[in-house]
């Protein structure tokens, strides 16, 4: 089921290209064409901007590095148990 909707989509895209570029080229219809085109594109582009933006300013600002130097000391040892697990996974 999935494959057939998959073709379907695919043949309406190719057919939607297709009589899009007929328009564009072929009939008087190409200014507003353009003009609707260059809108939707400004609006999706202006919108990706908008999201990539709200994202950043909603996510958690990083830890100092001191504190991931501290968590990564915790979690291996002390400096002789990093200096064993450093030959371990280097050999």
């Amino acid at each position: 089921m999935a494959r057939r909707i998959g073709y379907a989509v695919s043949l309406l895209s190719l057919i939607g290209a297709v009589v899009y570029i007929y328009l564009v080229w072929f009939t008087d219809l190409w200014i507003i064409l353009t003009k609707i085109t260059l809108s939707v594109v400004a609006l999706v582009g202006f919108g990706a901007v908008a999201w990539f933006s709200y994202a950043l300013a909603r996510s958690k600002p990083p830890k100092p590095v001191t504190q991931i130097e501290y968590v990564v000391e915790s979690e291996m040892g002390g400096a002789g148990e990093r200096e064993e697990n450093h030959d371990r996974i280097y050999q």
